[in-house]
């Protein structure tokens, strides 16, 4: 049996169902390297937290600010300083294996 590179086994295993594997998704562009394990928070975007004015989603490229699509909450790392969209965080949170270290409270 030919062996598979740990990165190919791996995304094969977390897919998210049997007919969609992490390897067809357009929007896993290399963010293993920075993002897998690490902690999120959920809140309110706020671009004074962005690097360089940097104000979209790091998997699918939507701007917080302009897109009805994308509210303005999202899940953000604050180690990388890079924002999530709620839509990439969920398709993505099994095979990052993201954890949520605190949101904001709304009261």
């Amino acid at each position: 049996m030919k062996k598979q590179n740990n990165k190919e086994y791996s995304l094969i295993n977390n897919s998210k169902n049997e007919n969609d594997s992490w390897l067809d998704d357009w929007r896993i562009q290399g963010q293993e390297g920075y993002l897998m394990n690490k902690y999120l928070v959920f809140r309110t975007f706020d671009r004074k937290l962005c690097v360089e004015d940097y104000d979209q989603c790091e998997f699918c490229w939507s701007v917080f600010d302009k897109d009805k699509h994308h509210p303005k909450k999202a899940y953000y790392q604050p180690d990388e300083k890079v924002w999530i969209c709620e839509k990439c965080y969920n398709d993505f949170k099994k095979y990052f294996h993201w954890r949520i270290i605190e949101t904001e409270d709304h009261s």
